[in-house]
């Protein structure tokens, strides 16, 4: 349910004020978000449970994530993913809370994907696995 509220939470702020911004969308966090720069650096919780220190790179063509434990914040992964340049669109439904009217937004988001070495980390800080993404 949390899940669902941040996913709504951040279809309106991407439409909310009179300039548009497109989010980009991490599909194995599940998680969007819309940079206010393409030098952005920002930790953004994404669960009860973990968060991402995001840093936007190469003209907002790639980003750094880092995932970490919100309780011990102990590194869980980290590496880049890159902008497919593919742009998609959503649908969300939101109640607004002052007319208590549903309103219907649609979300541009760009796609993203892994790429390069990822790493995993352990509880204790050491690396378990590397996986390399083309």
């Amino acid at each position: 349910m949390l899940y669902r509220f941040l996913v709504v939470m951040c279809f309106i702020t991407s439409f909310m004020g009179s300039n548009k911004r497109v989010s980009y969308y991490f599909p194995e966090y599940k998680f969007y978000f819309t940079p206010d720069s393409c030098t952005e650096e920002k930790i953004l919780t994404i669960s009860g449970y973990r968060y991402l220190k995001i840093h936007m790179l190469k003209n907002c063509k790639e980003v750094e994530v880092s995932c970490y434990r919100s309780k011990d914040k102990t590194l869980i992964e980290m590496g880049i993913y890159t902008n497919t340049d593919t742009l998609e669109m959503k649908k969300a439904i939101y109640r607004d809370l002052d007319t208590k009217q549903e309103v219907v937004t649609t979300n541009e988001h760009y796609k993203l994907r892994r790429i390069g070495v990822w790493k995993f980390y352990d509880n204790g800080g050491k690396v378990i696995k590397q996986l390399n993404y083309e």
